[in-house]
């Protein structure tokens, strides 16, 4: 069953491979009714503020989760015309917290 979220429908797998990015993961999924698969390239999590010492200014400022992909055609080749919305965005991330 391929489950939906508004009028997308998306399937999310995970796949152990050289992918060549700082992470090895790829994702099936759908963006405006078109299969393509997502390659993570990066993601680091978010970090909290770091208290380093008892001095004003001696902490690290809290840092923001990254997450970055690329946008391929089924069989892997580039498909960067493909336009990416700001709900598709969130849905990749979203299922990559899934995996």
């Amino acid at each position: 069953m391929v489950p939906s979220i508004g009028s997308k429908h998306f399937s999310a797998a995970i796949c152990i491979g050289d992918l060549g990015g700082e992470t090895n993961t790829a994702m099936k999924t759908y963006i405006d009714d078109e299969e393509v698969l997502i390659e993570v390239t990066y993601y680091a999590a978010p970090k909290p503020m770091r208290i380093t010492g008892s001095g004003f200014g001696d902490c690290d400022p809290p840092e923001p989760v990254e997450f970055e992909y690329k946008v391929l055609h089924p069989d892997g080749t580039p498909w960067p015309e493909l336009d990416v919305s700001e709900e598709d965005d969130e849905r990749i991330f979203e299922e990559f917290m899934k995996l």
